[in-house]
């Protein structure tokens, strides 16, 4: 009973340092500068930028066919973007 009850906070706890592990990649990525060359391909003004404008840069991904064989693509970023649309409801 005592070895269940640890292996499960053990699992938890992996499981929370795994979300806060992934937020603070993203958050990093995103204190990152976006090129003037992106932001005028997004037809998008820097100092305009917000959630609403991630689906005119996740668009250019199309454009970029040497990009979309890499690591996956975009679909942890949009599952990210999806949640936290959804929990900011």
């Amino acid at each position: 009973m005592f070895s269940a009850a640890l292996l499960s906070i053990a699992v938890v706890a992996m499981a929370q340092f795994a979300v806060y592990y992934w937020r603070a990649v993203f958050t990093g990525m995103a204190s990152l500068p976006i090129s003037s060359r992106v932001l005028e391909a997004a037809q998008v003004r820097e100092e305009s930028l917000c959630g609403n404008d991630f689906e005119k840069f996740a668009s250019l991904l199309t454009l970029t066919p040497e990009l979309k064989e890499s690591k996956g693509g975009l679909g942890m970023v949009r599952a990210y973007y999806a949640v936290v649309r959804r929990a900011g409801k």
